[in-house]
């Protein structure tokens, strides 16, 4: 194989990990329960992942599996036939690969099953996040309540410094 189609094959699947990996990481794959609410199973994450790379399905994933995935996916969303991706043809080869991400997140948003996100069904989480991160219930959330401690559930009848207060658990 000569060395420029040995680095654009290289490239290709470097392409295809990378995106892979940050995907599932921004869709919180790495983690418990995966993606988007915690939802774990098989489809999710890593598994998700093996699913598609894993082509002869004996549950190993080699690197001729790898290689010959990201060559197919090159060659699908190479629309100029350049041997390279451009911005234009990536967003081609993300949002293949994040259509999942996205339909379980249109899910969740349709409330109803109806297949239609209403104004009320888009706005009841956010309006649940916003309750929930306002921590002095001032009906805004500012910049001191976007910490961590902030917004764990529970935190937000307990004041800003935990349970304990500012001085630890033997505070009155």
């Amino acid at each position: 194989m000569q060395t420029r189609t040995k680095l654009i094959l290289g490239g290709a699947a470097f392409v295809v990990a990378s995106t892979a990996l940050v995907a599932v990481g921004s869709a919180g794959g790495w983690r418990h329960g995966g993606g988007m609410g915690g939802m774990g199973g098989p489809g999710h994450g890593p598994m998700r992942l093996m699913e598609q790379l894993d082509t002869n399905g004996d549950g190993k994933l080699t690197k001729e599996e790898v290689d010959g995935v990201s060559q197919a996916k090159l060659a699908q969303f190479d629309t100029d036939k350049n041997g390279g991706l451009t911005l234009q043809e990536f967003q081609g080869l993300w949002l293949d690969f994040m259509r999942p991400q996205m339909v379980r997140g249109f899910q969740r948003f349709d409330a109803d099953g109806d297949g239609s996100v209403t104004k009320a069904e888009l706005e009841a989480p956010l309006d649940r996040m916003l309750q929930h991160m306002d921590a002095n219930d001032d009906g805004a959330i500012g910049r001191d309540e976007m910490g961590p401690r902030h917004h764990r559930r529970g935190d937000r009848d307990r004041g800003p410094d935990g349970p304990e207060g500012p001085d630890g658990p033997d505070s009155e």
